[in-house]
């Protein structure tokens, strides 16, 4: 991710960010050592940070943590894990975030709230593997979710049910 025209954010797999400035050509910051970051994305004015096991960081472009989101057993509207494998914002500005294991999560900024779709399908269908590892946008209507192992799921993004993706279905030959 590039903040500004010359700071790129470098996540690692074992040792957090790095904040790198393309014209010193030189590390100006380190951001939480040790994680495993496995998302970033800007979304409105802030830095989204996905990482396996300590939930999302929302963070600054200077590199300072304004909010750290977490998995609460005891509450449902929060992340339904900390391990975060992608976080998308749809064309509606809607936040979606693929978890290892729970599914899918999308988040009402206005509510500061967390909602699980992991377990709504058409006709009582789950998605077919609920570690979700990518999430993109098809259309107006359709979320595609990408699973580790099973395949792409459909979302609606009007009725937030789920349908796999089959390759008889029309316009995907």
């Amino acid at each position: 991710y590039m903040s500004n025209e010359n700071t790129l954010w470098i996540g690692t797999e074992k040792n957090g960010i790095y904040l790198y400035d393309t014209k010193t050509n030189k590390t100006t910051k380190h951001l939480f050592p040790g994680s495993i970051i496995s998302s970033i994305t800007k979304i409105d004015n802030q830095v989204w940070v996905g990482t396996d096991g300590q939930g999302l960081y929302l963070v600054n472009d200077e590199g300072m943590v304004l909010d750290n989101l977490k998995n609460n057993p005891y509450n449902s509207f929060t992340l339904s894990s900390n391990s975060i494998y992608d976080i998308f914002e749809s064309r509606d500005h809607t936040v979606w975030v693929g978890n290892f294991a729970t599914g899918v999560n999308l988040y009402n900024q206005a509510r500061h709230k967390f909602k699980s779709i992991t377990d709504i399908g058409l006709d009582g269908q789950r998605i077919s593997n609920r570690s979700v590892l990518c999430l993109s946008q098809l259309n107006q209507t359709t979320l595609l979710i990408g699973t580790d192992g099973g395949g792409i799921n459909l979302l609606n993004l009007a009725t937030l049910k789920t349908n796999p993706l089959k390759t008889e279905n029309p316009g995907f030959d």
